[in-house]
């Protein structure tokens, strides 16, 4: 079960990091999204970053909340 619960929380939070990293670029010209490497490493690794926190705090949620399942 504690594989569920962190695969929903990765998945969310990689949702949730799309909707910062979209936030964040939102004023770059297209040109630039397109040719600069630099911003795909930053931001790529924030997004997988975001994810895996959110994925991590998941299951200790789940561990508080249901101790004796984990």
């Amino acid at each position: 079960m504690v594989y569920v619960v962190a695969i929903v929380g990765f998945i969310a939070g990689f949702a949730l990091a799309l909707q910062i990293v979209g936030y964040l670029l939102r004023d770059r010209p297209r040109d630039e999204l397109l040719t600069n490497r630099g911003l795909r490493m930053t931001y790529g690794l924030l997004a997988w970053a975001i994810a895996a926190l959110t994925s991590y705090c998941a299951i200790a949620v789940f561990r508080f909340y249901f101790p004796e399942a984990s």
